[in-house]
């Protein structure tokens, strides 16, 4: 089962787009179909072939202006599931992980960290249905990682599940097999 999460992956976000902050990395463009006030943005490979759509939002700290949170959704229409990556800042204690709550509904702690690059540290995994449903269900409200710090003082990185819903169900649309004649 490990092995098949890694193989797909590592399809989904492709090898050469490895030091990239979000599946569809540099060559995506925003979709316009996304509602125009949402968080989200639905990005797509401008080049045939490239890494799939995905659903994407920066959080910037509102003193320094920094960013210190992204969350990106891919969607794989073959393997019909959902994938996450999630980049949090570097400086943060590397063993503990990053917790993730979701409303009443979802709450996940020690989530182990993939890597850690220039920009951040990730974490990259397939999404359990729970997770999802819990987004959807929340969908208006927030979800919220926490890290540690050095000290192990916990730091709330909240991000918006406004129309949380609505842009999942572009994603997946956008990710559907082309059927050509």
């Amino acid at each position: 089962m490990y092995r098949k999460f890694l193989v797909i992956l590592a399809a989904l976000i492709g090898f050469a787009g490895l030091s990239s902050p979000s599946f569809a990395g540099d060559e995506a463009a925003p979709n316009s179909q996304a509602p125009k006030m949402s968080p989200w943005q639905l990005r797509c490979p401008k080049v045939e072939g490239a890494l799939p759509c995905d659903l994407y939002q920066a959080v910037a700290d509102k003193a320094s202006g920094r960013q210190v949170l992204s969350v990106s959704i891919a969607y794989s229409a073959v393997e019909d599931k959902y994938l996450m990556q999630i980049q949090v800042p570097l400086g943060i204690n590397l063993q503990q992980g990053l917790s993730l709550n979701v409303g009443e509904n979802f709450q996940a702690s020690h989530i182990p960290l993939t890597r850690c690059e220039a920009s951040g540290c990730l974490v990259e995994a397939i999404m359990a249905d729970d997770l999802l449903a819990a987004m959807k269900e929340a969908d208006g409200s927030e979800a919220e990682v926490i890290v540690l710090d050095y000290a192990n003082q916990p730091a709330s990185l909240p991000f918006s599940l406004m129309d949380f819903d609505a842009v999942v169900g572009l994603l997946r649309q956008q990710s559907a097999p082309q059927v050509t004649e």
